[in-house]
């Protein structure tokens, strides 16, 4: 419950600092002077500050303003989102040359971006470590069923025949992690016997959960010290090893520093879009930049949609991969080519190479989220 109060709170702050990045209108003109810098008013805002003419001071002001940060940026959402879902080169190009105004700017769009998919995945993301259950093999087609079943008593098989899994994983991993995979056999084998129409059969493993042996599994490797996170970080690793007695809670220091320190994807991605255009002249740091924020904004909300399509079941699902699968690459194509005015060639092979650095990018990424989460 903390973790979705703390999402929530992250996700109402980020969309109140993006509306203050963007600012707001003035409500009606103004008359006599700026309480401001006491400049003569003459419409909805100072010409000398900027400042709105007709300021608040009421209560119920302050209500309004935290619900329409959060709940919306003016009508530019309305132009800003449609074109970076649909238009996406379109959006850069227009803001990188000059027509900002009628957009939401690239940071502010990044932040609300970001900071609502950790609010979602808050929601979405199940409390247990690993989770496994009938509502998972009701998506099963019989064939998978036969086939993963099969695939679980070979598993079952070595691992019982294994003498060294004791010696690399530790005696308590080694029992937790056979017991884990014969849970999953007799959940399959109970999957089956319900299609069927048979009884049930009961299961022989003493009462337990799979995700309970999994995190007992995880815990136990934990405590012999089998877990490397960099070869030759003696200190880390042993930290590694001390947090991981308690995966679940790493889990969430991982997530936690994944969403203090999302800001650091941008620089991270920032010297591989140069690179794309390291002889390319015209282009500078700045114009990579906006086309780096708009571009995370956009994978940000796209996860927001597989995620909530994931809460749907299974007639939504089969969208997901095509989703992220075909999404992405047209994205970042069609994105490359009217930001940078491309050719169909030069927008397709450096999409390829994009595909790669993002990738670098975010395992990049990972890796210092497992570092920071260790050593918080």
């Amino acid at each position: 419950m903390s973790g979705d109060l703390d999402a929530a709170g992250a996700a109402a702050t980020a969309a109140l600092v993006a509306r203050e990045i963007e600012g707001r209108a003035g409500t009606r003109h103004g008359d006599g002077k700026c309480l401001n810098c006491g400049a003569a008013l003459s419409g909805k805002y100072c010409s000398e500050c900027g400042q709105p003419a007709h300021v608040h001071r009421t209560l119920g002001h302050v209500f309004e303003e935290f619900l329409h940060g959060v709940v919306h940026f003016d009508t530019k959402a309305w132009r800003t989102l449609p074109l970076l879902a649909a238009r996406p080169g379109t959006l850069t190009h227009n803001y990188i040359h000059g027509k900002r105004a009628r957009y939401i700017s690239p940071l502010a769009m990044f932040l609300f971006a970001v900071f609502t998919m950790y609010f979602v995945f808050a929601l979405v993301t199940p409390r247990n470590f690993i989770e496994f259950g009938e509502t998972e093999l009701s998506e099963y087609s019989r064939a998978e069923l036969d086939e993963r079943l099969a695939e679980l008593r070979r598993s079952e098989s070595e691992l019982a025949a294994s003498p060294e899994l004791e010696k690399t994983a530790g005696k308590g991993a080694a029992a937790a992690t056979r017991r884990l995979v014969a849970r999953q056999r007799v959940a399959f084998e109970q999957e089956i016997a319900r299609r069927e129409g048979r009884p049930v059969p009961a299961s022989p493993i003493p009462e337990g959960s799979i995700e309970g042996d999994a995190s007992d599994a995880i815990s136990s490797a934990a405590k012999d010290g089998n877990f490397v996170l960099i070869a030759g970080a003696d200190d880390l690793n042993a930290k590694l090893n001390e947090k991981l007695k308690n995966p679940e809670l790493l889990v969430y220091k991982v997530q936690q520093s994944a969403y203090k320190f999302s800001f650091l994807l941008v620089p991270l991605s920032l010297p591989f879009v140069a690179l794309l255009f390291v002889w390319k002249r015209g282009w500078t740091f700045y114009d990579h930049t906006v086309f780096t924020l708009y571009s995370q904004a956009f994978m940000s909300l796209l996860f927001v949609v597989v995620s909530l399509l994931t809460i749907a079941g299974a007639w939504t699902s089969w969208a997901i991969p095509w989703l992220v699968l075909l999404g992405i690459p047209a994205h970042m194509y069609f994105h490359l080519k009217g930001t940078y005015d491309l050719g169909w060639w030069s927008a397709l092979w450096r999409t390829l190479f994009l595909i790669v650095f993002a990738l670098v990018a975010l395992i990049v990424f990972i890796v210092l989220m497992v570092i920071f989460g260790v050593v918080s």
